[in-house]
């Protein structure tokens, strides 16, 4: 992976370009999700990484052609919704979706990082739990 599975705010225009060129020829879209979030280097917030992840919530919810999501691997905070927005959303059995990881929860709510598996609990971010929530099908 480059940056380790983390986007640029390059990468999400440049999805959101390729799903609009799709929603013009009318051919459906398939995300693939496995990232730990957007990259949180300063250089790509004063690229805007903040504004292309919300522009791509936007225009993927206005979008007219099927979109299909699957997460396959790690589905990590807004840089996961950025590209996650679909008609259908589908969770592999061994993949993850959550706003943060649980080191970084256990270390906001409890400051201590060694908690993250009862933040883990508390997430309810495995994909039996997240289709227990209905955020994604079966």
């Amino acid at each position: 992976y480059r940056n380790f599975g983390m986007p640029n705010p390059e990468g999400y225009r440049k999805a959101l370009r390729v799903m609009k060129m799709a929603e013009q020829f009318g051919l459906p879209i398939f995300t693939f999700v496995d990232t730990p979030g957007a990259f949180p280097g300063i250089g790509a917030e004063e690229r805007g990484q903040a504004e292309a992840i919300a522009r791509n919530l936007r225009e993927m919810a206005d979008l007219k052609v099927p979109i299909i999501v699957t997460v396959t691997g790690e589905g990590g905070s807004g840089g996961a919704l950025a590209i996650a927005v679909g008609n259908k959303v589908m969770m592999m059995e061994y993949s993850v979706y959550a706003v943060i990881s649980p080191e970084g929860c256990a270390a906001i709510l409890w400051s201590d990082g060694a908690l993250g598996p009862q933040a883990a609990e508390a997430l309810k971010l495995t994909a039996m739990d997240v289709n227990e929530l209905g955020c994604v099908i079966d």
